[in-house]
């Protein structure tokens, strides 16, 4: 991971150590941007909320699946993972008494995505 300090005259590189030690914002320099990069393999987030799409009602205590990790959902309906190393992911959802639900979607470098999932009862 590189830290710099940019403008079009110059630029700093400061090796990792100085990672949470930098009172940029506290005493900005004029004409510095602070640029934060990283590699391919930085973790992402994903957060969501499982609704009853006739109710709009959260859906406490669905098995929310994600390869092969599991969460819960809680007494609002939230689960999350975090942690998520870029690549291809597909979400899956299974409850009793309400159909199958399943999204993939790539998980980015960096990336916080949230959800609302209406899932559908069965009819």
């Amino acid at each position: 991971m590189s830290h710099r300090l940019q403008d079009p005259m110059a630029s700093v590189s400061l090796p990792p150590a100085f990672r949470g030690n930098l009172e940029f914002e506290k005493y900005p320099v004029p004409g510095y941007v602070l640029e934060v990069s990283g590699g391919s393999d930085m973790p992402g987030l994903l957060f969501g909320t499982l609704l009853h799409a006739d109710t709009d009602q959260p859906l406490v205590g669905i098995n929310v699946s994600l390869e092969n990790s599991d969460a819960k959902t809680d007494r609002n309906g939230d689960f999350e993972f975090g942690d998520l190393l870029p690549n291809l992911r597909e979400l899956v959802v299974e409850a009793p008494g309400f159909e199958r639900y399943s999204r993939v979607f790539t998980v980015a470098p960096f990336s916080q995505q949230g959800w609302n999932i209406w899932l559908t009862p069965t009819r």
